[in-house]
């Protein structure tokens, strides 16, 4: 599900959605050029981490098992290490994403109602975001778009309902979905 994000997150910023495109009006497309502001720029990470920061320097880290088979290795903090709230949303899992040992990717998971907090809780830091209106109801998404970060938030209501707040390093993360997983490069099964 986490490369699924990557990737939709990736092919709508690099080369844009011309349906959704298409379908918005002047004042949509004035909300749009104000979710790409530089805020998500300025923040360029999560918390006290920036994205680009080595994964030497980052206290508490676990490795996820079972994740060798992808060029980004993913990380959680220790249980007692990490607050699992942003604003007013319960936090699933915060997951960190590092790609050639540096920060490209952070992920954050809520379930039920704290979806919606979660929701509120991005758009309190990164401003009103772009909404991706070719997604399938009972889901939603939207979008924030820097010139170095990308943000985007995804919902769905298939197996409960489960909000996806993800941010990444454009470049980094585009590398890296090109990169094999290993050595031997992507098996082949």
């Amino acid at each position: 599900m986490k490369k699924y994000l990557l990737f939709s997150l990736l092919a709508a910023a690099s080369c844009g959605s011309p349906t959704a495109e298409n379908s918005q009006t002047t004042d949509q497309t004035s909300t749009a050029a104000a979710a790409a502001s530089p805020v998500i720029d300025e923040k360029n990470g999560f918390r006290e981490l920036h994205f680009g920061q080595d994964l030497s320097t980052v206290e508490d880290l676990v490795a996820m098992p079972g994740r060798d088979y992808v060029a980004i290795k993913d990380y959680q903090k220790k249980p007692d290490k990490e607050k699992l709230q942003v604003g007013n949303a319960q936090i699933q899992d915060i997951t960190y994403g590092f790609y050639k040992n540096k920060l490209v990717r952070v992920s954050l998971t809520a379930l039920g109602d704290n979806t919606d907090k979660l929701l509120n809780a991005a758009i309190g830091l990164y401003g009103e975001p772009m909404q991706d209106k070719q997604v399938p109801a009972p889901g939603r998404a939207y979008w924030w778009v820097g010139e170095k970060v990308i943000g985007s938030y995804q919902e769905t209501g298939r197996e409960g309902k489960r909000g996806y707040l993800v941010l990444s390093d454009k470049a980094a993360a585009a590398e890296a979905e090109k990169a094999p997983a290993n050595e031997s490069g992507v098996a082949d099964l």
